[in-house]
């Protein structure tokens, strides 16, 4: 792990263990001459992992979730001459049939129903809605059958499943808004405060009800310093991601730029 003993001080320590998968799949990658294709990673992962092949200079890394817009994705870790193709990825596309007049499915019920149905989450990735109702989810092509064949209902309604093709991928009807703040401090509390316009108190209290996740576990330290990638969820009120940390103001405030969805 010696090719990362720089780069520890960028990251955190919990981080250390994946940072150390990281490195065995660039290691194997690069001795064995062959591409090392990743589960589903969020984010903040993706920027690790895309750090770290650059860091390293002797193998590349390609990220795939289906669309350009994924927020989760599959990376490819390759020797230089190797060429990823879309195939590579092994990403199929599964939309959800359901009787969409009488039902309404929620993206936590779905989420919720994979994995009772022993779906790690790191083995699919977006879930999509478009304005009609209409879902699809991007997951481990050797689990499209799986699911199809076990998972017959998604809360209280029956439902199946229909093999898409990328083309008819749905246009997802989030958007991402962008956001400038001035922050005395990355601590998740201060981010929220300054994002919703919470007092920290209301903040705090949030994070103490485990009302927040970040990177898709729920965060209990309201002390939790954020980092570029992050993506944080607040219950009742959105989601937001730290895209880029500018530097300091000459007041000393953190230049950071989020991306926000306001529920």
């Amino acid at each position: 792990m010696s090719m990362f003993i720089n780069l520890e001080q960028h990251f955190r320590s919990e981080e250390m263990f994946f940072i150390q998968k990281v490195s065995d799949w660039i290691q194997k990658a690069n001795n064995n001459y062959q591409g090392i294709l990743t589960k589903f990673l969020n984010p903040r992962e993706q920027y690790i992992v895309s750090t770290l092949v650059n860091h390293h200079g002797t193998v590349k890394v390609a990220f795939n979730g289906g669309t350009t817009q994924a927020e989760s994705k599959r990376a490819l870790i390759y020797p230089e001459y190797f060429e990823p193709t879309v195939d590579d990825f092994q990403i199929d596309l599964l939309e959800i049939i359901y009787p969409e007049k009488f039902s309404e499915l929620h993206h936590s019920t779905i989420l919720g129903s994979l994995i009772h149905n022993g779906i790690d989450r790191s083995f699919f990735g977006d879930i999509l809605r478009d304005e009609h109702k209409h879902w699809q989810i991007f997951l481990d092509k050797k689990l499209a059958n799986y699911v199809i064949q076990n998972v017959v209902k998604i809360g209280n309604v029956r439902v199946s499943f229909e093999n898409k093709n990328f083309s008819e991928t749905l246009q997802s009807t989030v958007d991402w808004d962008d956001q400038f703040e001035l922050l005395s401090s990355l601590r998740v509390d201060s981010v929220i405060s300054a994002v919703y316009n919470l007092s920290r108190k209301e903040s705090k209290t949030l994070i103490e009800q485990q009302q927040v996740k970040i990177n898709w576990a729920t965060e209990v330290r309201a002390d939790f310093v954020l980092s570029t990638e992050d993506i944080v969820s607040v219950r009742k009120y959105g989601r937001f991601k730290i895209e880029k940390v500018e530097g300091k103001s000459k007041k000393d405030k953190i230049k950071v730029i989020l991306k926000v969805i306001q529920r």
